[in-house]
């Protein structure tokens, strides 16, 4: 879950790209650690980070097919980036699993905008 960014032991820089990719494209952390994600847009297009595993990011995907387009949410998983800025978030993870990073701007996700996290 979300956490204190005082809490992490570890900082991963992300940057989004306009290719429908992030860079990492994968990264793995350990069961418990917090970690602060740095995520810059280099790009043109508004793009997205929401972390969770296949079926949070399915419901989640969903719920963004029904959002205005340009209209952001507040959740603790997930960040907007705009063009040129820098966000973070941070995160407490929990047991050995597989989860996911993706982008659900209109088309990015179904256009291959993910990433993979393997906690161990």
């Amino acid at each position: 879950g979300p956490a204190d960014h005082s809490l992490a032991v570890r900082t991963i820089a992300v940057t989004t790209l306009d290719t429908m990719a992030f860079d990492p494209a994968s990264v793995s952390v350990g069961s418990g650690e917090v970690v602060t994600f740095v995520v810059t847009n280099h790009g043109r297009a508004t793009h997205e980070f929401t972390l969770g595993d296949a079926q949070m990011q399915a419901e989640h995907a969903e719920a963004m097919g029904h959002m205005p387009e340009g209209m952001h949410h507040e959740l603790p998983n997930s960040i907007a980036i705009e063009p040129g800025a820098t966000e973070t978030l941070t995160w407490r993870f929990g047991p050995a699993g597989a989860l996911e990073f993706a982008c659900h701007e209109p088309g990015h996700y179904d256009a291959g905008m993910r990433g993979a996290i393997t906690v161990g």
